[in-house]
């Protein structure tokens, strides 16, 4: 019976990626992104993910950002079972119904408008891409939403590579009242 179980551990570590070393798994992009988020922005910050992940239990770059970035992620599932008040599942369930944005015409207004329907604060946009196309398997376009950041006037591009860009959001009161004196 414990020769099994010893077999069964040998086996799964050998053939099971998970079990075998979970880091080498996360796109190098994403590694260099974490390590220089860690160094550039303020401990404070509050950074919304977004992969391409079909789901939150495979999603890698969410799972990993707290603890190699340094930074909280508003949105990672992972670590959420331990907390009270339904918190597991609140986060889940948001995080699924957050994925249809990226299919949507107009991504970033809808994720705007998920974020003010369901009190998220954030300082940053974390877009995660497979690859250099921005497309996602499960339909989902992160180029179009890159797009959208990329011409809206409250967000400020502050990291780019090929598959990671990374966007600070600015106040938009600031905004607000920067152009006021103009």
């Amino acid at each position: 019976m414990v020769l099994i179980s010893y077999v069964t551990l040998i086996f799964n570590a050998y053939y099971n990626p998970v079990l075998d070393d979970p880091l080498k798994h996360l796109p190098k992009a994403d590694l260099a992104a974490f390590g220089w988020l860690s160094s550039n922005i303020p401990m404070e910050s509050e950074v919304w993910v977004v992969s391409c992940a079909s789901d939150w239990a495979v999603d890698l770059v969410s799972e990993w950002f707290p603890a190699l970035a340094r930074r909280k992620s508003i949105l990672t599932v992972q670590g959420t079972e331990w907390l009270p008040n339904g918190e597991f599942a609140r986060m889940g369930k948001a995080w699924a119904e957050i994925r249809f944005c990226y299919r949507d015409e107009n991504a970033l207004s809808c994720l705007e408008e998920y974020a003010r329907k369901h009190a998220l604060n954030y300082t940053h946009i974390y877009l995660s891409a497979p690859d250099s196309s921005w497309s996602c398997s499960d339909g989902g376009n992160l180029y179009r939403l890159k797009h959208q950041l990329e011409q809206a006037a409250h967000y400020r591009k502050i990291y780019s590579e090929k598959q990671v860009v990374i966007f600070a959001r600015e106040e938009q009161n600031t905004l607000e009242t920067d152009s006021s004196k103009q």
